[in-house]
């Protein structure tokens, strides 16, 4: 949330068909933070940490959530391949989508991920993705990490399977969407239910899959070498009901 033009981290609850902000976390300071959100268990109601900010530096992304997250347990680290080697961590770049800086993936197989510790339902993760990829291998958002079931779901670029349109995967089986590739930032958004996920681009529905029904991490970047480059931004993970309620994070200004 953007208030006299400061990003700040705020929390909101949902209750009775309405969101309402309950917590201003780093009110009026210039505190820079990572932007990735911890899902919060609820009851009756869904509480979701929305956390803005640019990035300090990539090997500071543990001190840097620890402060700030209830939960200091879920922290980021260097993601793993299928066969559990450990990729680089993303680096910052600048431009973002909307901040200053965001995180770059390029051709050295860099790989962030969130370990969530166990497996959630009722979750939405979404992020903004620019694509300057190009016409070589991939960079996608991934939950869970190389199962060879539908819980392995992938959403992104993969230019050996489709160079013009972007892909998804479930379990080991790769599909091109109908979304052709372009220049620009892109919103890539999973919605987890208990009923299985809905894979979206830029607002349009790309997939269903019954059989994912939960996840327990998530991964931004790239798993494979010479991969082109693509920047990740504004990560949200937050609770996930239907029907959803209408809410937009905007600009306020503070009393």
């Amino acid at each position: 949330m953007k208030v006299n033009n400061i990003w700040e981290i705020q929390k909101f609850k949902y209750s009775n068909g309405a969101w309402t902000k309950v917590k201003d976390i780093t009110a009026n300071s210039e505190k820079w933070n990572i932007r990735p959100v911890v899902p919060r268990n609820a009851a009756d109601y869904a509480e979701v940490l929305w956390m803005y900010g640019d990035y300090i530096r990539a090997d500071d992304f543990k001190t840097v959530i620890r402060p700030v997250i209830e939960y200091p347990e879920h922290i980021w680290e260097v993601g793993k391949d299928c066969a559990d080697t450990a990729k680089k961590l993303p680096i910052r770049s600048s431009p973002g989508y909307k901040g200053i800086y965001a995180l770059e993936c390029g051709a050295d197989e860099r790989l962030l991920m969130l370990d969530l510790g166990a497996d959630n339902t009722n979750l939405a993760v979404e992020v903004m993705f620019q694509d300057i990829v190009g016409t070589t291998q991939g960079q996608v958002l991934c939950l869970d990490n190389c199962e060879s079931t539908a819980y392995y779901l992938m959403l992104g670029v993969k230019t050996d399977k489709s160079s013009d349109y972007y892909i998804y995967r479930v379990g080991g089986n790769w599909y091109v969407s109908t979304i052709p590739r372009s220049d620009g930032w892109h919103r890539f958004v999973i919605k987890m239910r208990p009923n299985g996920a809905i894979l979206y681009i830029d607002g349009e529905k790309v997939a269903e899959v019954a059989e994912a029904t939960a996840f327990d991490r998530i991964l931004l970047g790239t798993y494979w070498p010479n991969s082109g480059t693509a920047k990740f931004d504004n990560l949200i993970v937050r609770k996930y009901i239907e029907p959803e309620p209408s809410v937009s994070l905007g600009e306020e200004e503070a009393a």
